[in-house]
């Protein structure tokens, strides 16, 4: 991902975050995954082995789109908090945003 294309994730995570549409501890990713409201998890490039096993399967298991992108600073930055190595997005609309920036070849299946 180019410097723009990462910046302009990084201000639509920000986005999300004021609108309440992310959540990004690993207890309400979880909640979320769980009450099937997740649309869209966002796995750090840098999260640990542990993190990417376990979503990876939670993906695959509740049927939501998974993709890599930025690094735990860089999504935590754009959340206002420390480091996070997932970032659930709950609503449609900030999904495609996403995928427009960070993947745009998932949004043509």
């Amino acid at each position: 991902m180019s410097p723009v294309d990462t910046q302009r994730l990084k201000q639509l995570l920000g986005l999300a975050q004021a609108a309440g549409k992310v959540v990004s501890a690993d207890p309400e990713v979880e909640g979320a995954l769980y009450k099937n409201k997740v649309r869209l998890l966002i796995l750090a490039e840098d999260a640990t082995d542990r993190v990417r096993k376990k979503y990876r399967q939670e993906a695959e298991i509740n049927e939501v789109t998974l993709i890599t992108a930025l690094t735990r600073d860089d999504i935590g930055q754009a959340l206002g908090k420390s480091p996070r190595g997932i970032v659930a997005v709950l609503d449609n609309g900030f999904k495609k945003s996403v995928l427009k920036i960070a993947a745009p070849d998932l949004l043509k299946k």
